[in-house]
């Protein structure tokens, strides 16, 4: 059975770029393109890892990956930070603090299946 990905991105170019990318991997994807719709899919499926962009519409990434670690340390430690936002102290910080992986936009293929082999097979071994 594939893992099953949860995408959440505001983009939607880069969730729907996403959603394929990781379905030729051999992923099972499910894309939100909000925050709100994110926690409306984690409350009723079961998921092996997040993609998450730092940066939504309707609320700040932050506080979604606070929501997801209230309900699953196991999960929020296979969330994966998608952002352009690097250089911005505060995002580098709290990147830096939960001790997750980030894509950093933009990204190429390589390193999309690098970061996918190091946050969701190496961890779920």
């Amino acid at each position: 059975m594939s893992k099953r990905i949860l995408v959440i991105e505001n983009d939607p170019f880069i969730l729907e770029l996403l959603t394929d990318l990781l379905t030729r991997f051999g992923y099972s994807v499910e894309g939100a393109p909000s925050g709100s719709e994110a926690l409306t899919k984690l409350a009723d499926d079961e998921f092996d890892g997040i993609l998450l962009d730092i940066h939504l519409y309707d609320m700040d990434g932050r506080g979604v990956y606070q929501k997801i670690k209230d309900r699953s340390f196991d999960l929020a430690r296979r969330t994966v930070f998608v952002t352009g936002d690097l250089a911005n102290p505060q995002t580098a910080s709290f990147i830096r603090e939960t001790g997750n992986l980030c894509l950093q936009k933009p990204f190429t293929v390589m390193e999309l299946k690098a970061i996918l082999k190091r946050s969701f097979e190496e961890k779920n071994q």
